[in-house]
């Protein structure tokens, strides 16, 4: 029997998250322009220094991507602390989160985020980006 995890990521429709701004200010083909001016946004503000952060080498291989691996979280607390302030846009923007099962070694996982190969992932079920979703202890949090 193998030992799973359950894993969050935010994607729009066609399975992409809006976290992939290291290009530049390149439009991709699936984006809306509204994704695309609120993933700059948030590429922006990742450095800042009231974001949370995942250690350097964590950080290094969510920027890589190597084929097939995405980003994700351990759990929606996590989630919506990585995404505090932007919980309404990325709604507006159709963006909703997914959670996932995951075999437990194909897991990366920090303090904040997890890498997993999407080819190993089920997808459980879709939520909706709104306030009631996330536990209590995070209802204070900016959407």
């Amino acid at each position: 029997m193998t030992d799973n995890r359950i894993v969050y990521r935010i994607e729009n429709v066609n399975g992409f998250g809006p976290y992939r701004r290291w290009l530049g200010n390149t439009r991709y083909p699936w984006e809306t322009e509204g994704q695309r001016k609120l993933s700059v946004d948030m590429a922006n503000n990742h450095w800042d220094a009231t974001h949370p952060n995942s250690s350097q080498i964590f950080s290094d291989l969510c920027m890589s991507q190597p084929e097939d691996m995405v980003c994700g979280f351990r759990n929606l607390g996590s989630l919506a602390e990585w995404f505090e302030g932007y919980l309404r846009r990325l709604h507006l923007n159709g963006y909703q989160i997914h959670e996932f099962i995951v075999p437990s070694f194909s897991v990366l996982a920090d303090h904040y985020q997890v890498v997993f190969p999407r080819s190993e992932a089920t997808r459980e079920r879709v939520l909706p980006i709104r306030k009631k979703t996330f536990d209590e202890a995070y209802r204070d949090l900016v959407y």
